[in-house]
This record gives structure tokens, C-alpha cells and sequence, in this order.
């Protein structure tokens, strides 16, 4: 039979393997917060990459399904940024979007999102915007672009941007993914100003 020194000594040794357990626990919640953030953001821009603005996307689209919430998607392409790298390599594509990014970025308002698309293009998901929006959301980007060129040694890379807005439309249900198919397939057809707005449809 064990003698109450014995007992005393095991619920000791118990107490520390479930404080270690605890910590263990503690740990591995706090790693998988970092793997989470780490595997939705881009590594060049710091902005969300396409798993972490398509996340953003997913929870707009809920509450425009839920709650009739309007919003708007949109694509932003600088096309001068893919020229970059024929003359500063990949250092300088980084650099131009980092610059790229952090413009628009600074030129949306505090609930919308934007993330990198790919080496040219972001893509912004805008809460509340319905169709009188659309136009302050264009001048504001399209003037902040314009303004701030980037300078590379001798060549200066102006931000001229090619826009396409998608808006929501009531009743219309889509899917992140298809929403983002169908602003890519529009982007593909630049307007004369490099701006295109349309409405989502079924």
C-alpha cells in the first residue's frame, strides 16, 4: 500500500505533467496562429496573398448572402511592373510591388482589403461600395498611382493602372472563386480610360 509520502509525491509529479501539457497546448495554439498567418500573407508585399484576400472575399460574400450587404471586388494591374524585370531582375519587380502595394493600400479605406494577385496585379475586396462609390474608389487610386512614380537608377516606372470593379447585385449568389474568374475575364478588356465597372450577374 502506498504511504501518503508516495501519494503526495505522484500528485506532484501529476500536477507538473498536466502544467507541462498546458504549456505544450499553449504552444502549439501559438504555432498554428503563425502557421494561419503565414500561409495567407505574401512574402514580398506583406498585403494578404490570393488564399488570404480570397478568405476576406469568402466572408463579404456571407454577408451579402445573408444580410444583402453590398460590395464590390476589385482588380488592380499596374502593366509597367512585369517590364521591370528585363532591367533590374527580380529585386526590382519586388521593389515595384511593395511600391504598388503599399499605394493602393494607403488608398482604400479602413474596412476593405487588398491582397497581391500575381506580379502585375492586387485585388481589393471592398465592403458597403455600391455604384456611386465606384468613381471616388477610381480617381483616388488612379491620382495616388500617378503621383508617386517609382524611380529605378535613371528610369522612373509610372503607375499608370489598369482598373476593373465587379459590384454585387441582390440575389445574385456566387462563389468567391467565380467572382474573381469573372473580374479577371473583364480585365482582359481595358476600357479607353483603363477603367471597367460592371454588375455581377447569375
Amino acid at each position: 500500500m502506498a504511504t501518503q509520502e508516495e501519494l503526495s509525491t505522484d500528485e506532484a509529479r501529476i500536477a507538473e505533467l498536466k502544467s507541462q501539457i498546458d504549456e505544450l497546448r499553449l504552444e502549439n495554439g501559438t504555432l498554428r496562429l503563425q502557421l494561419d498567418v503565414l500561409s495567407s500573407t505574401d512574402i514580398v508585399t506583406g498585403l494578404p496573398n490570393t488564399n488570404g484576400i480570397l478568405q476576406t472575399l469568402d466572408s463579404v460574400v456571407a454577408r451579402h448572402n445573408r444580410a444583402g450587404e453590398a460590395f464590390g471586388v476589385m482588380l488592380v494591374r499596374v502593366p509597367a511592373i512585369a517590364t521591370i524585370g528585363e532591367h533590374h531582375g527580380r529585386a526590382g519587380v519586388n521593389d515595384a510591388l511593395r511600391h504598388a502595394g503599399a499605394l493602393i493600400a494607403a488608398g482604400l479605406r479602413r474596412l476593405d482589403m487588398v491582397g497581391r494577385l500575381d506580379d502585375s496585379a492586387f485585388l481589393a475586396v471592398l465592403p458597403m461600395l455600391d455604384e456611386a462609390g465606384c468613381d471616388t474608389v477610381v480617381t483616388r487610386l488612379s491620382k495616388l498611382l500617378a503621383s508617386v512614380p517609382m524611380t529605378f537608377e535613371r528610369d522612373r516606372l509610372e503607375m499608370k493602372p489598369q482598373i476593373t470593379i465587379a459590384l454585387s447585385a441582390p440575389g445574385v449568389d456566387l462563389g468567391s472563386q467565380i467572382i474573381v474568374g469573372r473580374v479577371l475575364e473583364k480585365s482582359d478588356e481595358p476600357g479607353d480610360d483603363g477603367v471597367q465597372i460592371f454588375t455581377l450577374s447569375a
